[in-house]
């Protein structure tokens, strides 16, 4: 049976835990999760990518874009 792959990236722990808790709610349990952009970066380079990628709404433009610039270079 295939298992999702999800990243959060949040940098408020109260939105970490909630988006943690609703994913393994819907049976996703392999759920990782980023509070800064270093480690976003790092976890979309492990050697499977996500398939879920859940992005902090309030973050900087430019994360954003360089978050999916490199998931883009590591899961074309």
């Amino acid at each position: 049976m295939y298992r999702l792959n999800v990243v959060i990236y949040q940098t408020r722990p109260a939105q970490q835990i909630s988006l943690h808790q609703a994913c393994n709610a819907q049976g996703i349990f392999n759920v990782r999760i980023a509070d800064n952009l270093a480690i976003a970066t790092i976890l979309l380079a492990s050697r499977r990518a996500p398939d879920l990628l859940i992005l902090d709404h309030a973050m900087p433009s430019a994360d954003g874009i360089q978050l999916l610039q490199q998931l883009s270079v590591t899961c074309p």
